[in-house]
Parts: structure tokens; C-alpha cells; sequence
């Protein structure tokens, strides 16, 4: 019938195949299993950020949904640019999602941080012979960075949320 098919689209889009449930004893395993690799120094804590601090005492796991939050100036899109980077030098994907800044100006943040010039210079200055041939020798190497950015999603949080799931099955 029609409204079986249809949950059955919805279900497969979604990725609700119900492969996701596990047993509380095959968690804890896994647990276990990853608490012992980690006394052997053999384990990891986490996905590293690159912020040394966070990542001794934390760390991000697998399935993380990492909200940065707060006043407008607090160092919130450098917190996160600087982790989307650091990140994906170690080539761990990460998507960004800003309410702020264009995906252009988020991007010259990252460049600035490689090639050490200013991003509001990248996007507005003239720059130097020398400034602007550091910027193209690094600028190879930055555009293979796995980072993504989605600036059609700004309006909805269900935007976001598609956004998510498109990116995890494409990338």
C-alpha cells in the first residue's frame, strides 16, 4: 500500500533501517574492549582537535554534534575554525555551519591561519609580492582540506538536519 511504501522511502532516506539498534552488553564490550586498547597506551581518546587542553581531557567521539554557542565577538568562529582545521590536516571531515559569516570569510579565517596573514587583508588589502606568493604556495595544499560548508541551511533547523545527513552519505 501506498503509505507503507512511503514510510519505507522515508525509512531508507533517513537511513532508519533499524541496524542502528544495539544490545546494552555488545556497548558495553566495545567499551571495554576500547578502555583496555587505552592502558596499553594502543587506543585513542577521541578525535583529535589540535587543542591540546580539550583534547587531554576529552576529546570528540564518533557521532559528536558539536554546538559553539555564545555572544557575538567571543572567539566562536575561531574556536571553530581553528578545530575544522586542525581536524582536517589529519584528514577528519568536518562540516561547518555558520549563522554569521559567509563561507567566503570563514575560509580566508583558515587560510590566515596557515599563511599567517590576516583574513579581513585576504579578502580586502592588496597584498605584498611576498604576501601573495606565500598565500598561493599554501593555498594547493589547503584545497584538499575535507572541510565543507553549507550556506543553504541557514534558515531551518530541519535545513541543518538534512544538510547533515546529505554530507554523512556523500563524504
Amino acid at each position: 500500500d501506498l503509505h507503507k511504501l512511503l514510510k519505507e522511502i522515508g525509512d531508507v532516506l533517513n537511513n532508519n533501517t533499524g541496524e542502528d539498534v544495539q544490545k546494552f552488553s555488545d556497548i558495553v564490550s566495545s567499551l571495554m574492549n576500547d578502555v583496555a586498547l587505552r592502558k596499553e597506551d594502543k587506543g585513542t581518546m577521541g578525535i583529535m582537535t589540535g587543542l591540546h587542553i580539550f583534547d587531554a581531557r576529552y576529546g570528540w567521539h564518533g557521532g559528536d554534534l558539536v554546538i559553539i554557542a555564545g555572544e557575538t565577538s567571543m572567539g566562536k568562529s575561531t574556536l571553530a575554525t581553528t578545530v575544522a582545521y586542525n581536524m582536517a590536516v589529519n584528514s577528519v571531515p568536518s562540516a561547518y555551519y555558520s549563522m554569521e559569516m559567509s563561507a567566503r570569510q570563514l575560509a580566508a579565517r583558515i587560510i590566515a591561519r596557515r599563511v599567517k596573514i590576516g583574513s579581513v587583508r585576504t579578502l580586502k588589502d592588496k597584498l605584498s609580492d611576498v604576501e601573495f606568493s606565500q598565500l598561493y604556495d599554501n593555498v594547493a595544499m589547503l584545497k584538499t582540506l575535507p572541510i565543507y560548508f553549507d550556506e543553504r541551511s541557514k534558515t531551518t533547523f530541519m535545513g541543518i538536519c538534512d544538510s547533515i545527513r546529505r554530507m554523512v552519505r556523500e563524504h
